[in-house]
């Protein structure tokens, strides 16, 4: 008898240890099931303003890749194209990639380049116009403290005191305009209009001219920001603004400005590189204080797409040189800081590469493409 009690004692022990297990299994079940069904917290950003940590996501499955020209040792100051060839400045004279020789051997203290292989340049106190095309020299009558070239290649333009004189570089006839404030810098449009910018009274001024100077377009810029470009149709400027974090699209016409956001506490380099394309340059210090530079392009309508960055390059990119694709814009030449270049293929999954013949292409499994 007292066998069966105890008995009876154990296997109500086990009933009630059983039970209790499934009571903590139908639990855990219910709160697995709520949490499932619960939906997920999202938050949606517009494509043209993407989050500085989901930036390389943007287009993770793309590949536009870089390459280095090992030709190029020194640091580059300017470059531009003649066809598919690039021809670039340093300090000591004017080059081409793969050249044993310089194409001119002179100390350069300014020099501005057109998008088609001419270079306006300062040396000793002499503004000279080199043309790669014509393999060309010409010495300037003209003075200045500062000078800049169309991207055509086609005027001159020498500012002096309050003067901006502008001269036909094919008959040198000049034309001149008397400027108020201090002229910065000029940027131009392959629409045959460029933009003064300047600092007038303690503000930022712009003022828009076609070639006969007539003014187009004039406005007033907050102080922290920086004019990069001038649209094609010279009513739009492409601005920079590193304290908000910001490129916009400013139009001159008083039409709706595009904004687009960029990533925090980073440097802004921006330039247009096709009629409706600007490609964009953030430079950000990562986890480890490294500054990486990313590449992105925007179209005037906002949209953004991440392409690459700059990890191979040591150095990183050299901002302060202005970007000019080729003619058929599908290969950027990328300045490294310190000296070299590297080159930068807008077309997916290609390798971009440069030899005798000039900037070519191959895929990933290695055929020639050209451009």
């Amino acid at each position: 008898m007292f066998k069966s009690l105890l008995l009876k004692i154990g296997n109500k022990k086990i009933r009630i240890i059983l039970i209790v297990l499934v009571i903590v299994l139908i639990i855990i079940l219910i709160l697995f099931l709520s949490k499932k069904e619960k939906a997920p917290e999202t938050v949606t950003f517009p494509s043209s303003t993407p989050t500085p940590s989901s930036l390389e996501d943007l287009n993770t499955n793309k590949k536009f890749l870089l390459n280095r020209i090992n030709s190029v040792k020194d640091a580059v100051t300017g470059y531009s194209w003649v066809d598919d060839k690039i021809y670039y400045s340093t300090t000591n004279g004017i080059f081409e990639p793969l050249s044993s020789s310089p194409l001119v051997s002179t100390p350069i203290s300014k020099i501005n380049w057109s998008d088609n292989g001419k270079a306006l340049y300062l040396s000793q106190g002499q503004w000279y116009l080199y043309d790669a095309a014509l393999i060309k020299n010409l010495k300037m009558s003209q003075s200045g403290d500062s000078a800049w070239i169309n991207e055509k290649g086609n005027f001159a333009f020498f500012y002096a005191g309050s003067q901006i004189k502008k001269v036909e570089i094919e008959n040198n006839t000049e034309t001149s305009i008397l400027i108020s404030g201090n002229v910065d810098s000029l940027l131009f449009s392959p629409g045959n209009h460029f933009a003064v910018v300047g600092t007038r009274n303690g503000s930022v001024f712009v003022e828009v001219y076609d070639y006969y100077f007539q003014k187009i377009h004039e406005t007033t810029i907050e102080n922290k920001v920086k004019v990069s470009d001038l649209s094609l149709g010279g009513d739009v400027l492409l601005l920079t603004d590193e304290a908000k974090n910001t490129v916009t699209f400013y139009s001159l016409r008083g039409d709706k400005n595009i904004t687009v956001s960029t990533q925090k506490k980073s440097t802004l380099a921006a330039g247009w590189i096709d009629p409706d394309i600007v490609l964009l340059v953030e430079t950000k210090k990562d986890y480890y204080d490294r500054p990486i530079d990313y590449f992105s392009t925007i179209s005037v309508s906002g949209a953004r797409s991440f392409l690459t960055n700059s990890m191979p390059i040591a150095g990183r990119v050299d901002l302060s040189v202005r970007v000019v694709g080729n003619p058929s814009r599908t290969i950027i030449p990328l300045p490294e800081k310190g000296g070299g270049m590297w080159i930068l293929s807008l077309k997916e999954s290609f390798m971009p590469n440069y030899s005798e013949n000039g900037a070519t292409f191959f895929t990933i499994k290695g055929q020639d493409k050209g451009i």
